[in-house]
This record gives C-alpha cells, sequence and structure tokens, in this order.
C-alpha cells in the first residue's frame, strides 16, 4: 500500500510541478512571448495545484516521502493563492440601475447550425449585441429576426465599406459607423450609438491568432495600432471582441495600463474553448469556463460604469458568449 501511495506521490508532484510553469509564465508574460503563451493557460493550471495539494493531503498518511508531500502540497496552495489573487477582479461587478445590457460572441465561420447562436442572442434580452466571425452568408437566414429585435445594425456602411466578419446590432440608433480590415491594426468596427443619457463609442476588435498560427509580434503590432485608433476616440467607450489572447496576457495589461481601460470581464471565466474537441465534425463536449481561456474580453473607458460580467452558452461556436451591463455616466452620479 505504501509503495503504490509513494508511487502516486510522486505522479501527483510531478503534474503540481508542470502546473507551476502556465503560473509563472503568466507572472513574466510581458518579458517574452513564449511566457505569454505558456501562461494562456493559467486557469486549468491553478485547479490543477489545487487539486494536486488536496490529492498530496491525502496520501500524506500512506506514503513513504510524507515530507515531499506536506512540501510540496504547502507550494501548491501558496502558488494557486497568489495566482488566484492576481486575477481576482477589482469590484463585485453588481449590475447598475438602469444599465443597458450588452451581448458578444464569437459565433465561428464554422459553426453548423449558425441559427442557434442568433436565438442565443435574441434570448438574452440584449440592447446591443455583437458578433465576431458573422459572415453575410451565415446571418443571411436569421436576418429578419435581427432586424425586429435591433433595428440599427452596422450592415449598411458608407462609402462601400465592407465590416466582414464583425457586426453590430443595437436597439439605439446609430450616429456613425466604420470599419478597418487588418493593416498592422486588428480587425475593427466602430460606431458611435446615440443613447437617452448621450453618445457612446462602441469600438468591436478581432486580433490575429498567436503563433503559430502567426508571427510572434504580429498581436503586438496590432495592439500598437489599436492604441493609435483607440487616441482619436472621444467620450464614452466600450471595446470588446475577440483579442485572442488572455485577459492577463500581454495585451490586456498594456490596454489598462496605458490606455485607460477598465476590464470588464472576469478573468476566472474563459470562453474557449467552449467544447472539446472544438471541431464540428468530431463529438465533443462541454468544456467548463474554468477550465477555459478567456480570450473574449471587453472593457471600459470614460464616463461610463460596466459590470455584472456573465459568460453564457456556446450555441454551436467555439466560443461562449458573454454578457455585461453598461451606464453612462451623467450629473449627479456617483
Amino acid at each position: 500500500m505504501k509503495a503504490l501511495a509513494t508511487h502516486l506521490s510522486s505522479l501527483v508532484v510531478a503534474g503540481a510541478a508542470a502546473c507551476l510553469v502556465p503560473v509563472l509564465s503568466a507572472w513574466l508574460s510581458d518579458l517574452h512571448w513564449t511566457f505569454d503563451m505558456a501562461g494562456q493557460f493559467l486557469l486549468p493550471a491553478l485547479w490543477g495545484l489545487m487539486a494536486g495539494a488536496v490529492l498530496l493531503i491525502v496520501l500524506l498518511p500512506f506514503s513513504k516521502t510524507r515530507f515531499l508531500n506536506l512540501a510540496a502540497a504547502n507550494v501548491a496552495v501558496i502558488v494557486a493563492a497568489l495566482g488566484w489573487y492576481g486575477i481576482w477582479p477589482n469590484s463585485a461587478g453588481e449590475q447598475t440601475p438602469g444599465a443597458i445590457k450588452v451581448y458578444q460572441h464569437n459565433i465561428w465561420a464554422k459553426n453548423p447550425n449558425p441559427d442557434r447562436a442568433v436565438q442565443g442572442a435574441l434570448a438574452s434580452g440584449a440592447d446591443i449585441a455583437v458578433f465576431v466571425e458573422a459572415f453575410d452568408e451565415i446571418l443571411r437566414v436569421s436576418n429578419k429576426s435581427l432586424d425586429e429585435r435591433w433595428p440599427y445594425n452596422s450592415g449598411r456602411l458608407p462609402n462601400g465599406q465592407n465590416a466582414g466578419w464583425l457586426k453590430l446590432y443595437s436597439r439605439f440608433e446609430i450616429i456613425s459607423v466604420d470599419a478597418q480590415l487588418p493593416d498592422n491594426t486588428p480587425s475593427m468596427l466602430e460606431a458611435r450609438l446615440r443613447l437617452p443619457e448621450g453618445e457612446l463609442t462602441v469600438l468591436v476588435v478581432h486580433f490575429t491568432r498567436p503563433w503559430p498560427f502567426d508571427t510572434p509580434h504580429a498581436q503586438l503590432r496590432q495592439l500598437a495600432g489599436l492604441a493609435r485608433k483607440v487616441s482619436t476616440i472621444d467620450g464614452p467607450l466600450i471595446m470588446l471582441g475577440d483579442v485572442n489572447s488572455a485577459a492577463w496576457g500581454r495585451i490586456a495589461e498594456p490596454l489598462e495600463r496605458d490606455l485607460g481601460f477598465q476590464m470588464v470581464s472576469d478573468p476566472r471565466a474563459g470562453t474557449w474553448p467552449a467544447r472539446f474537441p472544438p471541431k464540428y465534425q468530431l463529438p465533443s463536449v462541454s468544456w467548463p469556463p474554468a477550465l477555459a481561456i478567456p480570450i473574449d474580453l471587453a472593457f471600459c473607458r470614460g464616463d461610463i460604469v460596466c459590470g455584472d460580467h456573465k459568460v453564457g452558452g456556446h450555441f454551436g461556436s467555439d466560443h461562449r458568449s458573454a454578457t455585461f451591463t453598461a451606464s453612462l455616466k451623467t450629473e449627479g452620479s456617483d
């Protein structure tokens, strides 16, 4: 019995040591792109450390390496606690009375049943809905339902522009809309909305995928282009979309530190992958948000309060949807 327990303890210690790599990498993501890549898997690593600590304590009475078990369990608990502390939201994110509801979802260009994704958006009761990878041919069947719920949309752009796979639907009037396809920037869709309390800009973004799908520094070049774009936008701003980088990665941190954004998304709940395996041709199971990567992010900046972020269903996509609330600050508001 002791030999078996000792062998199992060694395997658990090895697994816990492997989980240290994403945690430490997440803390060092600014130093090199390899750290950023490994750090994307922070959430499953934190849960792995916690599970490893519990198993080591359970095996403690039966193992020959009790001191090693106890030491490894303590290290796992301490590192996991520091990891959770680093990504814990700064505020409770409670819903503001009278706030509007925003829905976002990368519905996936290969979604075998995109109407499910549209129905998920309709069921959310959102005032503003944003879709990524929503090509015209994917939404054509659902256009009537979308127009009935949201009378204003970004599908009609001036000067013959094409918003590509980024779409915005709104209950509120869209004053102006502009699209920009990748050119040292992420794909972007900028819409200016007229709300009862004032004007609001919504910027939808879709970053390129990280290495090995693109060069290691492609995302940073797009981030620099996004910073130039954001510098031209005045007033309350919501920026959201598929960042293709975790909420603690080298894209999100500069947005908060250098550009004055406040993250709305809850880093403790991931959005990709929503299924495993993600390929729709294969049998798959829903992947829990606690073990996924939060790459579909939302940020607010300026005189606006955002919160109440929730991760929802995937509706056939390889990404989960998300909702949050937002309200413009007015005179006399806190």
